[in-house]
């Protein structure tokens, strides 16, 4: 015969698809590049099967050769076996896989990695909501959306991978099909198909929710909690930290002096640097109220406008953590009488601006934090608000809400009863100290209600610590679990211009605490060298008895008297002289403030 099938005139007659169950055998052990070899008897079945009915008596050596001619052609233009293919994958094959590998027998959590784009099924929005299988949220989306073949070929079975992405690619536009046609079935076929579905996508979306999350584009929100702003708020607890534990040590040294411990070298140190400590402290209160009233202005901001559950978030814990360490700084800067009425001519009225603009501070706190609870509780409008909702509250909702809720709890306790309490002590020692100036028996009665007010004192500074670093707990879960589910998109460790800036606002607390430090040194050397040449003096004078007092040296002790009162620190001679010569019995007369230094 002269029949050249190869050529598109004879090519056009053949029926592939002619013969299904001579077909799918074909497609099962052929190669997915080619017809077959010549040698192969799928291919020369197939093709003798696709003959048409005048040449179905032909001999096998011709159909062998028919079989070279189309391979041969077919490596030359490179079309004709993707038409065999076609045909036979779309009137065969697909049927069949449909008919023996329905929906609800594909397993999607097989590799999370590559069915994920099926997975998010909003292609054209950003939003990552529970699947729902319908037309328009459900199957449509695959038509946007890349690697679906991909997906589909690791969710099928075992005995149905490995093959031409093409066949996957079909199989998903018959899953199109079969969705969207339910719409022209009944009520309860429709409710029937829509639960498996629904059940299939939700368990694989659950199961595969952090490869979902890390194909969404998170960014996070280098503003609210980026690298430079997260060891912002570390270096602020921080500080509060070992400056309540300074108060409290300095507290300790008092006491044991009363009880005549042996604490000469403590008590030096104490007193050396107190008076850098104290500076320090109103400088980091000043620091943490500019960076509160920033941090809280921030939150109110983002809270209405926020696209993100993860903002929302951090956005409560930062109003946490800047406005634990006010109450505590408020604490011991009220009991020590001297930062109120002595240090630095500061006035009373400087104290009670502080305390009524923390009071305003703490009250806008509330109303930032019962937004963000609002927020937090009601889950069922958060669903289609917050872009990241699915991602971000299943984890860390599921992990970290009793320690969110109880850093509400005693946000809301120290608001609540700390500053009316605390504070209204407070108010009542203040008065009593200004009205029973002169009056002895009004004066006990006020340092009884100190008593009181210390004991309050200690509770509110262990309710900020355990506030302020709890919160910073949440906070850096919260930045853990952003990132892990932001993948490659991770941007809070950029260090940008607000990053550095941050960092920058605890700068005068280290300032002022140097800048004393070395005034105290150079007070203490000047001092030292001050005795030492009155002690050369003495040791002259006593060596050489008929040699009389020179007249200057009374004079010369006044001038140095005078200076050291107009000095910083006119109590560190007389401490340091005492510590290091006067016995221990007189330490506690050197605690009491000197006579000459309350002006």
């Amino acid at each position: 015969m002269s029949v050249n099938f190869s050529s598109p005139e004879y090519f056009s007659t053949l029926n592939f698809a002619a013969n299904c169950t001579i077909a799918f055998q074909w497609f099962n052990s052929g190669d997915d590049s080619i017809l077959g070899s010549s040698n192969d008897t799928a291919a020369v079945d197939l093709l003798r099967s696709a003959l048409p009915s005048n040449y179905s008596d032909a001999a096998d050596s011709q159909v062998k050769i028919w079989v070279d001619e189309i391979n041969d052609a077919d490596a030359y233009n490179g079309t004709l076996f993707d038409d065999i293919f076609d045909v036979v994958g779309q009137a065969c094959v697909i049927p069949r896989w449909t008919a023996e590998v329905p929906p609800e027998a594909l397993d999607w959590r097989r590799n999370c990695t590559t069915t994920s784009p099926l997975l998010t099924i909003r292609s054209e929005s950003p939003y990552i909501i529970e699947w729902k299988a319908t037309p328009w949220n459900g199957a449509s989306a695959w038509g946007n959306q890349e690697g679906v073949a991909e997906a589909i070929a690791e969710a099928m079975p075992v005995d149905y991978q490995n093959r031409s992405l093409t066949l996957y690619t079909w199989y998903g536009n018959w899953l199109i099909e079969k969705w969207e046609d339910l719409d022209n079935e009944n009520e309860i076929s429709k409710k029937r198909a829509y639960a498996v579905l629904d059940s299939l996508m939700a368990q694989a979306s659950t199961d595969c929710l952090l490869e979902i999350c890390q194909r969404a584009g998170f960014t996070g929100n280098p503003d609210v909690n980026g690298i430079g702003v997260l060891v912002s708020y570390v270096v602020e607890i921080s500080i509060m930290t070992l400056l309540i534990f300074y108060h409290y040590f300095r507290q300790y040294s008092r006491y044991a002096a009363r009880f005549r411990l042996r604490i000469r070298k403590s008590m030096a140190v104490m007193w050396y640097v107190e008076g850098p400590v104290r500076a320090a402290k109103k400088a980091y209160f000043d620091s943490a109220v500019f960076w509160a009233y920033s941090v809280m202005i921030a939150a109110f901001v983002l809270l209405i406008n926020a696209e993100y559950f993860y903002d929302v978030v951090t956005a409560s814990l930062t109003v946490f953590i800047a406005g634990a360490p006010l109450v505590s700084t408020l604490a011991f800067l009220q009991t020590d009488g001297r930062t109120i009425w002595r240090d630095d001519n500061r006035r009373p009225h400087d104290y009670t601006s502080r305390l009524w603009l923390t009071m305003v501070l703490h009250l806008s706190t509330v109303v930032i934090t019962a937004i963000a609870l609002y927020n937090w509780l009601n889950i069922s409008d958060l669903q289609g608000t917050y872009r990241d909702y699915a991602c971000f509250q299943t984890q860390f909702r599921n992990d970290n809400r009793r320690g969110f809720l109880v850093a509400v709890v005693l946000e809301l306790f120290v608001v609540l009863v700390v500053l009316v309490g605390f504070f209204g002590f407070m108010a009542i020692d203040i008065t009593d100290l200004i009205y029973s100036f002169g009056n002895r028996q009004r004066l006990r009665r006020a340092f009884a209600h100190r008593r009181y007010l210390r004991a309050a004192q200690f509770f509110v500074m262990m309710f900020a610590l355990l506030k302020g670093w709890l919160s910073m707990s949440l906070l850096w879960a919260s930045w853990s679990i952003e990132k892990r589910l932001a993948g490659d998109s991770w941007q809070e460790l950029n260090w940008g211009f607000g990053q550095v800036l941050a960092l920058f606002v605890w700068a005068p607390v280290l300032f002022e605490f140097v800048k004393r430090i070395v005034e105290e040194f150079k007070l203490r050397k000047r001092s030292k060298e001050q005795r030492e040449r009155r002690r050369s003096q003495d040791l002259v004078s006593s060596s050489d008895p008929d040699l009389p007092d020179k007249p200057g040296s009374q004079g010369e002790m006044q001038a140095e008297h005078a200076s050291m009162e107009e000095g910083e620190k006119p109590a560190l001679t007389i401490v340091t002289n005492t510590v290091e010569e006067a016995p221990v019995h007189d330490i506690e007369a050197l605690l009491q403030p000197s006579q000459t230094n309350t002006k």
